[in-house]
C-alpha cells in the first residue's frame, strides 16, 4: 500500500509543505508533524506512489525529464500518468529513470497563491 501524502504551497511564505491534506471550516490545510499549515488549494498535489532515479517522490504536477523530454505527472481517469505540456502522453512510463526538475506551481507568482 502506498503513502497517501500531499504537498502544497503556503501562500504566506511561498514554501512547500508535505503531509496529509484536509479541508475544514473553509480552509485548505496540510497536516505536518508540527501541526498544520493553511495552503493554496490550487497547489495541492498528491504523491503518485512513484519515485525518480534519485528516489525522490513524484507528486501530481511535478515535471520530470526523461531522454531530453519534459513530462508532467497528472492524475487522470483514476490513475497517474505523464504527459507533455501540450498533452501528448508518454509512450512508456520511465519515471524511475527520469529526474524531477520542478513543479508547475513553482512558477506561481505570490498573487496567484
Amino acid at each position: 500500500m502506498r503513502d497517501i501524502e500531499f504537498k502544497a504551497i503556503d501562500p504566506a511564505n511561498g514554501m512547500w509543505y508535505h503531509g496529509y491534506y484536509i479541508f475544514t471550516n473553509g480552509l485548505h490545510k496540510i497536516i505536518t508533524d508540527d501541526g498544520f499549515v493553511i495552503v493554496n488549494p490550487k497547489t495541492v498535489c498528491q504523491f503518485s506512489g512513484l519515485f525518480d532515479k534519485h528516489r525522490n517522490k513524484i507528486f501530481e504536477d511535478d515535471i520530470v525529464e526523461w531522454n531530453g523530454e519534459r513530462f508532467i505527472c497528472r492524475f487522470s481517469n483514476g490513475c497517474f500518468d505523464f504527459v507533455t505540456e501540450d498533452g501528448k502522453p508518454m509512450a512508456n512510463c520511465f519515471a524511475m529513470l527520469s529526474e524531477i526538475k520542478e513543479n508547475i506551481h513553482d512558477k506561481s507568482t505570490k498573487n496567484d497563491r
